[in-house]
């Protein structure tokens, strides 16, 4: 699966050579990457949250949340780099995922898939009583293993409870 925009009007892959990782940290950054994007799941869910996160009048998206996308060959190192902290570490206790005793730092977790069975995991991690990262994972072969291993895990462990 691969990440589609729109370039000029025209849908365009966005290659792995020719791509960075998504960082939204802004209500206008929001509105430009849902249009950018093809029609699918993430532009779904993205418009979903923005949706949602309106009823914070008063307020830029920037203030109260950021969302990182991850797709084909993004890495944990990536999204680090970005938020401060690694996806695959705890925050208190600094137990690396898929070290014994690691507890994963989300607050959420789900999986989104389309009609044809492609998805993306939501994974939501809370500071405080007003700001939020949620960042957006596609289930891709090229993405991340550890951080695709780590959602599975994790998600079959919290759906069971």
């Amino acid at each position: 699966m691969t990440l589609w925009i729109k370039f000029r009007g025209v849908l365009r892959c966005a290659k792995q050579k020719d791509h960075q990782m998504i960082s939204i940290r802004s209500s206008s950054g929001m509105t430009s990457t849902i249009a950018l994007l093809a029609e699918g799941k993430l532009k779904d869910l993205l418009k979903l949250r923005m949706a949602q996160l309106s009823v914070w009048d008063g307020y830029d998206l920037g203030q109260i949340s950021q969302f990182v996308i991850l797709t084909a060959g993004d890495s944990d190192a990536d999204a680090a780099n970005d938020v401060r902290f690694s996806l695959l570490e705890n925050m208190v206790d600094g137990i690396r995922f898929p070290d014994e005793g690691f507890e994963p730092s989300f607050e959420f977790i789900d999986y989104h898939a389309d009609a044809q069975g492609l998805g993306w995991w939501e994974l939501i991690y809370i500071f405080g009583s007003d700001f939020g990262i949620t960042v957006l994972l596609q289930d891709h072969k090229d993405c991340d293993p550890e951080l695709l291993a780590m959602c599975r895990k994790y998600s079959e462990i919290r759906h069971k409870v």
